[in-house]
């Protein structure tokens, strides 16, 4: 749990004018959801449950008692929530505070799910299944997205940004602890997968990113991209497509290179679905992130261009089976 000086609520509501208004949908499973309006211009927008003012008073105070005396002690993590939501009832009651517990009952808890349990200021986004990738530059300018269902817009501006520096801090060193390693001094950048195949690099440390922190998180499909659907919207030339189908019916060798965000894994998964399903293949890449791999497939995680380009010389000695490079 954080310090109780932590507990004011970034609540992210911007209006959106009808006429500019594409798509609008709804995030969240149970109880008080977000809506989301996507706009013609290219704007992603979040309308959190509202909250009074008075609420959000009350829900600061009671989170600042509860910081001083609450304890996990011999308490699992899905435990957690449903411990706080009663422990806030009845500080509640306690404090004359639970007309308002009542009456904004599930806005309150969206609140404590999101900022206790889930991503703060990006869970909306992390959670939002048509998203693909988060982009965050800086803390206090807009953090931008990929849409799945609107490729022609590269990034999506969204309302969200963070209130300080140290609020996006905050968020950085939670994520890494659970998941993997915050940055420091001696790794400046970090990047590492959660048990849903979400993909974070962080980086936090002055000499690289010197304006401020920076966040990447890159989602995994959840449906499978076939050549099929590379070829329908333009992304890939039939003669393009052709060659890689030769390439893995021969058992050839390729190479997928690109910048971050480029689309790598999602030409790998692609070519894969061409691959006979008793086929034997290996694919080498930064991070094992290929989810429509034939049954017999080798993915190995390379470290470094030195042992890569190793590695590919070796290989090019050896071609007993297909082989792709995630690069």
């Amino acid at each position: 749990m954080t310090s109780g000086d932590n507990y004011a609520i970034c609540r992210f509501d911007d209006q959106a004018p009808d006429p500019d208004v594409v798509q609008k949908y709804l995030v969240g499973q149970t109880g008080a959801k977000a809506r989301v309006f996507i706009t013609s211009d290219g704007r992603y927008i979040i309308r959190e449950p509202p909250l009074t003012m008075r609420a959000e008073a009350a829900y600061r105070r009671l989170m600042q008692n509860i910081h001083h005396s609450f304890t996990y002690q011999d308490i699992s993590s899905d435990d957690v929530i449903p411990l706080l939501k009663r422990t806030l009832e009845e500080e509640s009651k306690a404090t004359n505070d639970f007309d308002v517990w009542k009456r904004e009952k599930e806005a309150v808890e969206y609140y404590l799910v999101r900022d206790v349990a889930g991503y703060s200021e990006l869970d909306v986004l992390i959670r939002d299944p048509h998203i693909e990738d988060i982009l965050c530059l800086h803390w206090n300018r807009p953090v931008a997205v990929v849409h799945r269902e609107h490729p022609h817009h590269t990034l999506l501006s969204t309302n969200v940004t963070f209130q300080t520096e140290s609020a996006l801090e905050r968020l950085i060193q939670r994520i890494s602890q659970k998941y993997g390693e915050p940055p420091s001094e001696t790794r400046p950048m970090t990047s590492f997968s959660d048990e849903h195949g979400i993909r974070y690099t962080f980086t936090g440390n002055r000499r690289i990113t010197p304006d401020s922190p920076t966040a990447s998180i890159r989602k995994p499909s959840v449906s499978a991209v076939t050549v099929y659907h590379l070829l329908q919207s333009g992304l890939l030339s039939v003669l393009a497509a052709s060659y890689l189908w030769c390439i893995m019916d021969l058992k050839g060798f390729g190479l997928v290179i690109g910048a971050p965000s480029a689309g790598k894994t999602t030409m790998i998964n692609a070519i894969f679905t061409m691959f006979h399903h008793r086929g034997r293949a290996g694919a080498e890449g930064a991070a094992p992130v290929c989810e429509q791999a034939p049954d017999h497939h080798e993915l190995v995680v390379a470290r470094g261009a030195g042992c890569v380009c190793n590695y590919i010389r070796r290989q090019q000695q050896r071609r007993r089976y297909g082989r792709l490079w995630r690069l």
